[in-house]
């Protein structure tokens, strides 16, 4: 469906220094399951697409403050943004400065004004900027300007007419380039795995993930934003409850591809959205819901009860809370082996804490008698893309069941953290940003709809692209990595038909 909307094409970074890490969530106990549960349901295998559809504790910044008044604006056409300043006292004019990426500091990018107002034009789409401005005086350049805040801006809006933009499908699927818009380049992690080559060898089933549907364990999402359309959100505490990093995961995921910003992996999958309290009794009654089953948890000291929803079945269950606790590593166990015995995927970050081994469960207990085969952990890709990244936690003893991903990303983002408005994105990085990634099992699994969730994981695992790297070391006999697992996820190869009709 088309609609009238804003497309973001600038996002400016000021100098003020931010850090993002991965949160760790506490947790809790156990409970009990009610007889005869309902039978899960299969992938489907209908051709047509639905309508619509860390270290611990420091994922979710705050927005930065302003140290002094300042602001930076879409400017009056795309592609340009209008920077304003206080007056520095003595200044006799100003050097206004901006730079994408890790670039550095060049003249051919700066302008020297008298005024406090500068606009800035001819910037691309899609680029990340950092804005300084320079006070010049008598005694000359003195220290960079502090009045510049951080946020993401939505530059003056293009309204898209019927038969403009985008579609579902380009219009020749079958070959890779065609899939390669500039929505597809904005999610930038989306070459690294090979998505195109992987979108372009669909041969059956549903593409983009279609009919799969894919579980968040998180906040809730910001689901007013037009690339999270049509999502269940299933409530097991407060439901006020937001997560900046929720919404930042789950567009990695699955954000739909509609010719507006970026879009996801599994671009048209379904979304659930299960909001949590950090304690195991609300994992054992996340996994429930995500496995289709009903049940209550309550808490020894009887505060808090946890009732499992069906609502919330789905194929594919992303848990973001990291528990370390002896009673979240029980109520995760109890959890995973609800999913696993009812045919569904679980996939979780390994941790931000550079570690050789997963920093907490859920990912430290993949390699459980009962979860082994339908879970896969997922590591980062260095910003090279030539193997690990040491900053995060290596795959270790789940090295069987694990790969590595791109945590370099860009996503949707949540409103209220930024500016009050729906269709934002960010940058973002860590395991919880990879993980997410490797819900291409949704595509995989939608392409090939009478395969088994043991099925997929292994398709994944074993179609990873061994990266030669020291920090990976492939054993010569398994060829499995303690630091990389399988090697970098592969769309591409995973969607191949040859061996996997």
């Amino acid at each position: 469906m088309l609609k009238v909307v804003r497309i973001v094409s600038v996002r400016v970074v000021v100098i003020v220094s931010l850090a993002v890490a991965v949160s760790a969530c506490g947790g809790g106990g156990g409970g009990t399951l009610p007889p005869s549960p309902p039978a899960p349901p299969n992938p489907p295998a209908s051709q047509n697409p639905p309508t619509s559809q860390n270290p611990p504790a420091s994922q979710n910044p705050a927005a930065p403050p302003l140290s002094r008044p300042g602001n930076v604006e879409a400017g009056v056409s795309p592609n340009s943004l209008m920077v304003t300043w206080p007056a520095v006292r003595g200044a006799t004019g100003y050097k206004v400065q901006w730079k994408s990426g890790m670039e550095a500091w060049d003249a051919s990018r700066q302008q020297i004004v008298t005024g406090t107002a500068s606009t800035i034009s001819g910037l691309l789409d899609f680029t990340q900027y950092t804005v300084r401005v320079i006070p010049i005086g008598r005694s000359g350049d003195g220290p960079a300007s502090p009045a510049i805040m951080r946020r993401t801006l939505v530059p003056r809006g293009t309204v898209r007419t019927p038969g403009s933009g985008e579609t579902l499908e380009p219009t020749n699927p079958r070959t890779a380039s065609s899939w390669e818009t500039a929505e597809y380049l904005a999610s930038r992690q989306l070459p690294l795995i090979n998505a195109s080559a992987g979108y372009a060898a669909r041969t059956t089933g549903n593409p983009g993930g279609g009919g799969i549907t894919i579980a968040i364990y998180d906040g809730a999402l910001n689901s007013a934003h037009p690339d999270l359309t049509g999502v269940t959100q299933i409530i097991l505490d407060d439901p006020h409850s937001t997560s900046r990093h929720g919404t930042l995961v789950i567009g990695v995921a699955a954000a739909r591809r509609n010719g507006v910003g970026m879009h996801g992996v599994a671009y048209n999958a379904n979304i659930v959205d299960i909001t949590r309290q950090g304690d195991s009794y609300a994992h054992e009654a996340a996994f429930a819901s995500a496995a289709g089953l009903t049940g209550t948890w309550m808490t020894p000291d009887g505060r808090y009860t946890y009732t499992a929803d069906p609502a919330g079945s789905a194929h594919i269950i992303i848990p973001s809370p990291l528990d370390n606790t002896e009673e979240g590593r029980r109520g995760y166990l109890a959890g995973m082996r609800m999913m696993a015995g009812r045919g569904r995927i679980i996939v979780a970050a390994t941790g931000n804490t550079r570690s050789t081994e997963p920093y907490a469960y859920p990912a430290k207990g993949f390699a459980d008698e009962g979860v082994a085969g339908f879970a896969i952990g997922v590591t980062a890709l260095n910003p090279a893309g030539t193997g690990w990244d040491s900053r995060n936690n290596a795959c270790g003893s789940i090295r069987r069941y694990c790969l590595m991903a791109p945590k370099f990303v860009y996503t949707t983002e949540h409103p209220t953290v930024l500016q009050p408005a729906t269709d934002s994105y960010t940058d973002a990085s860590g395991t919880s940003f990879a993980a997410p990634m490797v819900a291409g099992a949704a595509v995989v699994w939608a392409a090939f709809p009478n395969k088994t969730a043991r099925q997929v994981v292994e398709r994944l695992l074993t179609t990873a692209r061994q990266i030669d790297d020291a920090n990976c070391n492939y054993d010569a006999t398994t060829g499995i990595s303690a630091a990389c697992g399988h090697g970098l996820l592969d769309l591409g190869a995973a969607m191949n038909p040859v061996g996997f009709t």
